[in-house]
């Protein structure tokens, strides 16, 4: 214990470092700091944040250029904790708690890019280099994150400092993982990426932001043995306009990040880059976009941002299916005599090879076939590409559920499409697809939309 003081509790309910303590020192010096003056978590807005230890809460605010909605809480021996970015404070000043008490809710206040918690702690006295009494909290964290010496075999390359949590000679990767490079800088070839949660062993110094590393074999198992420190040279073109089968996600990217930018297709830079559904920093995340992604250039750029077209597996993590996913269609627009309108295809999908999320699902990686009954005898529609977010529109029935893809997610159609499209029952909690009676209609147009 350093000083009369410990973290008895995570402080969020995800366990996911999105920013150390220290870095980014060109964004932190308009508020008079050398560097990043906390650790950042990660998380779902409106999730649990809680007390790391037993104290007074001396402080509950808003700050609109900095914490946003925050909490201070006292400790003894001269320690303060700062919880900021909160959705909402669900604490009073003046009020004794006890650690792990749930002092607020996750949340996107203040400055801040993402939904995410700020901690930052105080100690009793002032530490080289900083004001305030700002006080580095990683090692009081550490304990808490299972670090422990990984057996080899090992890979060694190098990974850039900000992106890991370390104690001496260990380090873990942070949330979304780090790329592992041959050599210190972003241009030299990238053997791997550690995933998140990955223990390894620091090797050398820090050059260039970066720090030799041993990473355990089985986290990297397509990485070399060895690596190569000949630096390669960064892609001076983005690659040629994504493939029919891939799918796309469309959404706003930070325009100083999307390099090589000729108007039509771009280059995400180095870090990667947050996908959001509007044009400003406060936009819904999307995902996060990995370093070195070709993206197509959509539209006219908005403010700091420009519309870009991303492929699905080009992203780190989750995607947020509710900012990308297609709406349900108006009552009528899909009928049992056709399976496909101007904007919108649906159909039965083998439940196997869907990933269901509610009343969302991710296709599998190579794509589905759509088709007008739950069983393989019945007729295709149409291929829906690999990893596609489509709508559950209906109760699965036997192997197959049934769903609604957009148009642009189809790699091919029927032609002439199939009649006969079975309806399913209706979701129990949600506005299913009401379908009208069967038609003499001749079935719509079947050449994909433009």
């Amino acid at each position: 214990m350093q000083d009369n003081f410990a973290i008895e509790v995570w402080p969020a309910e995800q366990r996911q470092i999105t920013q150390t303590f220290g870095g980014n020192a060109a964004i932190y010096s308009r508020f008079g700091l050398p560097g990043h003056s906390g650790v950042d978590f990660g998380g779902p807005e409106g999730s649990r944040i809680y007390a790391v230890t037993a104290g007074v809460v001396s402080k509950v605010g808003f700050d609109q250029e900095g914490y946003g909605n925050h909490v201070r809480i006292q400790h003894p021996n001269g320690f303060e904790t700062i919880y900021a970015h909160l959705q909402q404070a669900q604490v009073r000043p003046g009020t004794s708690i006890a650690a792990g008490t749930v002092i607020g809710l996750l949340g996107n206040t203040g400055f801040s890019s993402g939904p995410h918690l700020h901690f930052e702690l105080r100690g009793p006295r002032l530490q080289a280099g900083w004001p305030n009494q700002i006080w580095d909290p990683t090692s009081y964290l550490l304990p808490h994150m299972g670090f422990a010496r990984p057996s080899g075999p090992y890979t060694e390359g190098w990974v850039i400092e900000w992106a890991i949590s370390r104690r001496d000679d260990l380090a873990q990767a942070n949330a979304g993982g780090v790329s592992l490079r041959s050599g210190p800088g972003q241009n030299n070839s990238r053997l791997d990426v550690v995933p998140s949660g990955t223990m390894m062993i620091v090797t050398g110094g820090v050059q260039n932001e970066y720090v030799p590393v041993l990473v355990p074999k089985a986290a990297v198992p397509a990485a070399p043995a060895s690596a190569d420190s000949a630096p390669a040279p960064a892609p001076s073109q983005p690659s040629p306009e994504f493939p029919p089968m891939v799918s796309t996600v469309d959404g706003w990217a930070f325009a100083d990040n999307v390099l090589n930018n000729n108007g039509v297709r771009g280059i995400i830079g180095q870090y990667g880059i947050n996908l959001r559904a509007a044009p400003r920093r406060d936009g819904i995340l999307i995902g996060l976009l990995r370093e070195g992604a070709s993206v197509t250039i959509s539209g006219a750029q908005s403010g700091e941002y420009v519309p870009v077209k991303a492929a699905r597996n080009d992203f780190i993590g989750e995607i947020n299916m509710v900012a990308v996913s297609p709406a349900q269609p108006s009552p009528g627009v899909l009928s049992a005599r056709g399976a496909v309108s101007a904007e919108d295809c649906m159909g039965w999908g083998w439940t196997q090879y869907m990933d269901l999320r509610g009343e969302k699902a991710i296709t599998g990686e190579y794509g589905i076939n759509l088709r007008t009954q739950p069983s393989e005898f019945g007729a295709k529609i149409g291929v829906v590409k690999g990893r596609a977010v489509v709508t559950i529109v209906g109760q699965s029935r036997d192997d197959y559920t049934p769903i609604l893809v957009k148009r642009a997610d189809m790699i091919s159609l029927e032609d002439p499409v199939p009649h006969g499209l079975e309806q399913p029952e209706p979701l129990e909690s949600s506005t299913a697809v009401s379908a009208p009676p069967p038609t003499h209609n001749p079935p719509p147009q079947n050449t994909p939309r433009r």
